[in-house]
C-alpha cells in the first residue's frame, strides 16, 4: 500500500500482523490488531516499537493505558465520509500520544489538512491509490498554518497561537 509520510511518498518500516499470534520471532515494528494488544504487550520486550491498528469504529478508552509504550497507532477510516477517525486522532494527541499517528483507508487528498490538524503523521492509502501520491504531497504542504491543531504537538501551531505570539512580541 502506498504510504504518505508528512507529505511525501515513503517506505513503511512497520509490518502488519493479521492474526495474533503470528509466527514472528522479532516483535519490533509490528502492527497488531487492537484485540491482540494486551497479549502483544505481555510478550514484547521493550524498548521495541509496537503498533496497534484501530478499526472503525475505533475504541480508544482501553488504549489510553498503553499509549506511552506504543510507537504507532493506526486509525482506520471505513469510508471517505467517516469523520470518526479525525476525532480519534485528535483525542489520542490530547491524551499525550507522541508516536506516529497513521490514518488508513479510503481518504482523499482534500482531507490532508484535516488529518494534519488532528495530529496525523502519515496516511496508508488503499492499493491502487499510489498514482495520487503527488496530489497527497501537494495537499499536505499546501497550507502550513492551521486554524485548529492537536494540543501537545510541538510541530503544529495554530493561526491563533501565531497571532497571540506576534501580539505578545509587539507589546514587549
Amino acid at each position: 500500500m502506498p504510504l504518505i509520510v508528512e507529505g511525501r511518498l515513503g517506505a513503511d518500516s512497520w509490518r502488519r500482523l493479521v492474526d495474533w499470534p503470528d509466527a514472528v520471532e522479532d516483535l519490533g515494528h509490528v502492527i497488531v490488531p487492537a484485540t491482540a494488544l494486551p497479549a502483544a504487550m505481555a510478550t514484547t520486550a521493550w524498548p521495541r516499537p509496537l503498533g496497534v491498528a484501530l478499526e472503525t469504529p475505533p475504541l480508544v478508552d482501553g488504549l489510553l493505558d498503553w499509549l506511552p509504550r506504543l510507537g504507532l497507532v493506526e486509525v482506520g477510516f471505513a469510508d471517505v465520509g467517516d469523520g470518526r477517525g479525525f476525532s480519534v486522532g485528535h483525542a489520542l494527541r490530547c491524551a499525550g500520544f507522541a508516536g506516529e499517528l497513521r490514518a488508513r483507508g479510503p481518504l482523499m487528498p482534500d482531507q490532508a489538512q484535516q488529518l494534519v490538524g488532528c495530529g496525523f503523521d502519515s496516511v496508508d492509502l488503499p492499493v491502487g491509490e499510489g498514482s495520487r501520491a503527488a496530489a497527497w504531497a501537494r495537499a499536505w504542504r499546501a497550507f502550513p498554518q492551521r486554524y485548529q491543531f492537536a494540543p501537545g504537538s510541538a510541530r503544529l501551531h495554530s493561526i491563533l497561537a501565531a497571532r497571540h505570539g506576534a501580539a505578545r512580541a509587539a507589546s514587549d
